[in-house]
């Protein structure tokens, strides 16, 4: 009989274990489902928040960038309200100087500043990256890219070199890939009109080494400028 007892006792145990097993391993499934569950809603909920956390961001820095450039302009004012006759560029510059420090630096995201001269006489700070004004940034961002393009062509001018079938500009901070074409294009906000081109697009055309057509696109407007005549588009 304790043989008989000890064996049920044992048998007993080896249940109840069995049972516990069963048990703890149906609690660390459940808490596996859990933390798969929380992953997931975790993952969704970041994946959902991001865009607004960057537009968030992105629009602290703008506004940032903008109150900057505010400063700079009104030193630039107080500077030309002592000064009979106006400022001139370099003095424009080294008023802003006076309270941005690093001019050149402004922009925290690597916009391109320009001074850009008022009826007043004076200057005002402008950032093509973020200023509220889209017509003016299109117009800054391709006068730009246009003198990157025309110092190439005047160094291949210099060493008889014919133009380049692609020249690289930077503005604001980004590389930009201006094409030579060989008859003009009609773009409208970074599109043409017979190609499927999209985004910020910049295209020239040049006759005995000359820039002769330029043209500039981005998501906002278009900018396009003909020797002889400058430049016309939607946003001058």
């Amino acid at each position: 009989m304790t043989g008989f007892t000890g064996l049920t006792r044992l048998t007993g145990l080896s249940v109840f274990f069995d049972r516990t097993k069963r048990k703890l391993s149906a609690v660390q499934g459940i808490s596996r489902l859990l933390a798969l569950l929380l992953t997931a809603v975790a993952v969704l909920s970041a994946a959902s928040l991001t865009p607004f956390i960057l537009r968030y961001r992105d629009r602290a820095v703008s506004s940032g960038c903008n109150i900057a450039a505010e400063s700079a302009t009104r030193r630039i004012r107080e500077s030309a309200v002592l000064k009979t006759g106006g400022l001139t560029p370099e003095e424009a510059l080294a008023a802003a100087n006076e309270v941005i420090q690093d001019f050149d630096r402004l922009c925290p995201t690597g916009g391109d500043y320009y001074l850009i001269p008022t009826e007043d006489g004076s200057y005002e700070a402008v950032c093509a990256l973020h200023s509220p004004d889209l017509k003016l940034r299109t117009r800054l961002c391709a006068g730009k890219a246009m003198e990157q393009l025309q110092h190439e062509l005047k160094i291949r001018n210099q060493i008889g070199e014919a133009p380049p079938e692609q020249v690289t500009a930077t503005v604001n901070g980004s590389t930009l890939e201006i094409l030579r074409v060989t008859e003009e294009l009609t773009l409208r906000s970074g599109t043409a009109s017979r190609d499927d081109l999209s985004g910020t697009v910049a295209r020239y055309m040049a006759k005995n080494g000359k820039l002769v057509y330029f043209c500039y696109a981005d998501e906002n407007h278009a900018a396009i400028w003909r020797d002889g005549d400058g430049w016309s588009g939607d946003s001058f």
